[in-house]
């Protein structure tokens, strides 16, 4: 899964054991300070998740 909600889009799929990305909408790579969210993996822009080009 991959989106920029933490909580519909990190957490919910990490308890169903889906490997969650998040993707930071503020481009810093940082998690908010005010979550337990912890993505797989942290990306600032979609093309990350594209490899080789």
């Amino acid at each position: 899964m991959v989106g920029d909600n933490l909580e519909w889009e990190v957490i919910a799929p990490q308890k169903l054991g889906i490997f969650a990305i998040w993707r930071d909408p503020q481009g810093d790579g940082t998690l908010p300070k005010n979550t337990t969210a912890k993505p797989d993996m942290i990306i600032t822009k979609l093309s990350e998740l594209v490899t080789g080009y």
